[in-house]
């Protein structure tokens, strides 16, 4: 275990000198690059708190670059964020892991890093909604385990407005967490009938872009 993570460390460092230094005669694909690497520590870091908060830092320094292939990178750390959520809950739903507190954790790291992307804003973001949609995904694998009011208020918003980027991702979110707790006191009438009509909306959606 050791010596992936050690493997994990340098990954983080070889991204983090990418931002800083970029070589020159690869700008443009080095950070990307740099950044597919940690696809390969998704499932051990379900289970590590610590390193998935080393992560998430530097999914924001990627976040806060202006720097050549960043959005291409972001995307591939994004989706390991949600790899790592899928991992985390997969393992708890079987049963009660032993490292089920670390787990736990994991998920909570990301649950917080997710709805912070929901809020996040600048001017010519073209990777906005895509973010945002990820972000979704993320909160619905961990909303079995964690609480995520905030994101629930964002997600009922998108769905009631009917379009954007972020519109699939906020309706998958808000119907596995219906499905998940069909039977709490926190599906409510509201959260039934905004599931409804964003499903009916996106089904709609499809039908007009078939060929």
């Amino acid at each position: 275990m050791r010596p992936q993570r050690r493997k994990f460390e340098l990954a983080l460092v070889d991204i983090r000198r990418c931002l800083v230094d970029p070589p020159v005669e690869d700008r443009v694909d080095a950070l990307p690059w740099a950044a597919y690497q940690i696809g390969r520590f998704v499932k051990v870091l379900a289970s590590d708190p610590e390193r998935t908060r080393a992560l998430i830092d530097t999914v924001r320094a990627v976040r806060e670059s202006p720097g050549p292939g960043s959005t291409v990178a972001e995307t591939d750390l994004m989706k390991a964020l949600s790899s790592i959520a899928y991992w985390c809950a997969d393992e708890m739903a079987e049963g009660s892991p032993p490292d089920a507190e670390q787990r736990q954790e994991v998920l909570r790291e990301l649950s917080r890093h997710a709805t912070e992307c929901l809020g996040f804003r600048r001017s010519r973001d073209s990777f906005g909604g895509r973010r945002r949609s990820i972000a979704f995904e993320i909160l619905a694998r961990a909303s079995p385990h964690v609480e995520v009011p905030e994101a629930i208020q964002v997600a009922r918003s998108i769905v009631q407005s009917g379009s954007g980027n972020d519109f699939h991702g906020a309706i998958q979110f808000l119907l596995e967490r219906f499905q998940d707790r069909e039977d709490s006191p926190g599906a409510s009438l509201e959260e039934v009938t905004t599931c409804l009509q964003g499903a009916h909306a996106l089904h709609q959606t499809r039908l007009y872009q078939r060929p």
